[in-house]
């Protein structure tokens, strides 16, 4: 470029000193015609020039821009790839999306559920009475014994199938069928001079009685077993109502009940307690006085034993029925309320009163 313009200034030095001469003006046209075309040429040189410089920076970038690509790409080409077994899904269940597609588990109708939901929401229908499992994503269809065989621990499955089975034994409506009232075993008895059933599963040979549906308890009747049971409840809330009224010392745990007197009690082995919180006590200023206003954290001094022990018993028998199987009470008429404990057992422990002063 330099030399062009080099060029340019000689020509138009030349056509100054030919005027300057006095050359020939057609000669000073054809001179200042060939500076033109010179200057023109120049331009368009530079131009070109340009032009060239501008396009190898283009290439420069494109091809950088390649090159980032091409590395970019071979850092994805590094990272590990999930395989087939490694794939997610969502459980149409409990909406976790990080469940392996290699662990899902369907229903007929192809909703995606993980093992557990599967699992658990089965172990739910079971405990409700359910031998048919609906899907959990309430499509209408049902969830497969093939799946429910692979998900569920073997005696659950088992406990299923027995469900069904016992289901489809009494829609068929047949006479003389008995039943295991702990598991699903059923068989049909018509001989009615054997009066227990023995389970045939072998997980639980339970000996039930045909009669009564109880625990067999021969030699005995039904109507023997239920005198026995009564016996046994009245026996039970007897003790309940003894142990609401008799005290124990609190050292030396001496068994006493004294019927009147005051409140503040004194063993044989000099341990002092309160009759009515029945702890131990040192002095009478845990008593206010016959006819004081009750104080907070104080006991009275002198009560009522007689009604005393009353309102005990029958709050203790009343606690004790509560604690009872309901068919224990069936022998019980309605004139064994709990008044029949008021007066029981007043004079127990009597031959112990004479160790305490009161």
């Amino acid at each position: 470029m330099e030399s062009d313009q080099e060029e340019t200034l000689e020509v138009q030095e030349a056509i100054s000193l030919s005027l300057a001469d006095g050359r020939d003006p057609e000669e000073e046209e054809i001179m200042l015609a060939m500076a033109v075309s010179i200057a023109c040429a120049s331009e368009e040189e530079e131009k070109r020039r340009v032009l060239d410089n501008d396009a190898n920076d283009e290439m420069e970038q494109l091809d950088f821009a390649v090159a980032m690509s091409l590395s970019e790409m071979s850092e994805l080409d590094d990272e590990p790839q999930l395989t087939e077994s490694e794939a997610l899904f969502e459980c149409q269940c409990c909406s976790d999306d990080r469940c392996l597609l290699a662990e899902v588990f369907m229903c007929e109708g192809s909703c995606m559920f993980c093992k557990e939901c599967i699992k658990r929401g089965t172990e739910v229908a079971i405990g409700e009475g359910k031998t048919v499992i609906d899907c959990f994503a309430a499509c209408s269809k049902v969830i497969g014994d093939d799946v429910l065989r692979i998900v569920l621990p073997g005696q659950v499955f088992e406990q299923l199938q027995q469900h069904r089975q016992m289901e489809e034994v009494e829609a068929a409506g047949l006479e003389d069928l008995e039943r295991c009232p702990a598991c699903s075993f059923a068989i049909i008895m018509t001989e009615t001079e054997f009066t227990v059933l023995i389970c045939g599963n072998p997980t639980c040979r339970k000996e039930t009685c045909r009669l009564c549906k109880e625990d067999s308890h021969l030699p005995l009747s039904c109507a023997e077993v239920e005198r026995d049971s009564v016996t046994q409840a009245r026996t039970h809330l007897e003790n309940a109502a003894t142990e609401a009224m008799v005290r124990e010392c609190v050292k030396c745990n001496t068994r006493f009940l004294q019927e009147d007197g005051c409140n503040k009690m004194t063993c044989q082995c000099g341990a002092t307690s309160c009759y009515i919180c029945r702890k131990p006590v040192a002095d009478y200023s845990h008593f206010y006085g016959q006819g004081g206003q009750p104080e907070p954290g104080k006991c009275p001094l002198y009560t009522d034993n007689v009604k005393l022990h009353r309102n005990e018993v029958k709050e203790a028998v009343q606690a004790a029925k509560r604690q009872m199987n309901p068919g224990d009470l069936n022998g019980f008429t309605s004139n064994n309320s709990d008044n029949d404990f008021d007066s029981e057992d007043d004079d127990s422990d009597d031959g112990n009163n004479a160790d305490y002063e009161g």
